[in-house]
């Protein structure tokens, strides 16, 4: 019986590239590029820093693939390094501010269709909340995680968080995304 594997292609070139490859991080830099580039221009809303984000963002990873440990997917390793260096660019701009320590009641999910509208709305909201969209949606990562990478307490990402939705909510409330 033939053993199939689920590795992906970027998979085996990061631990080419985390080798000394270059060809394998050229193609890696081509492969992802746009999906760097994506996250970076949503949570940062200026394409010249976008760019700047997506050029950091790389020259880490390139740095960081000797160490690298295919435990998960690169892709999300590499959104995670992006996630991170827009952070920081985010915070250098002191556009983060003070929220309140306790949610008020938790937000009912977004029923959502149309991916330009959210895109759209999403854009709208502040830095942080932006950032802890994107963590949790895109990034897919929990609360204590969430509020680890963006140096939070659990409960300012919960509060992050159900203000985002609510604001997606009205947002999106005359759209017909929102049920």
């Amino acid at each position: 019986m033939e053993v199939v594997t689920l590795e992906q292609p970027t998979d085996r070139l990061a631990l080419e590239a985390g080798g000394g490859s270059r060809a394998a991080f050229a193609q890696l830099v081509r492969l992802e590029t746009a999906s760097v580039w994506q996250a970076c221009s949503r949570l940062l809303r200026d394409t010249g820093e976008a760019e700047d984000a997506v050029q950091e963002t790389f020259l880490k990873a390139w740095l960081a693939l000797p160490r690298y440990r295919p435990e998960g997917r690169f892709r999300g390793w590499l959104a995670r390094i992006a996630h991170r260096v827009c952070l920081d660019r985010l915070r250098a701009r002191k556009e983060w501010t003070s929220l309140a320590r306790e949610p008020s009641a938790p937000a009912a999910p977004l029923q959502l269709d149309d991916q330009d509208e959210i895109a759209a709305a999403v854009s709208e909201l502040g830095p942080r909340e932006r950032a802890v969209i994107h963590a949790r949606y895109t990034l897919g990562l929990s609360g204590p995680e969430i509020a680890a990478e963006l140096e939070l307490t659990p409960g300012n990402v919960r509060v992050i968080l159900h203000r985002a939705i609510g604001s997606l909510r009205l947002a999106l409330k005359g759209t017909g995304t929102d049920d």
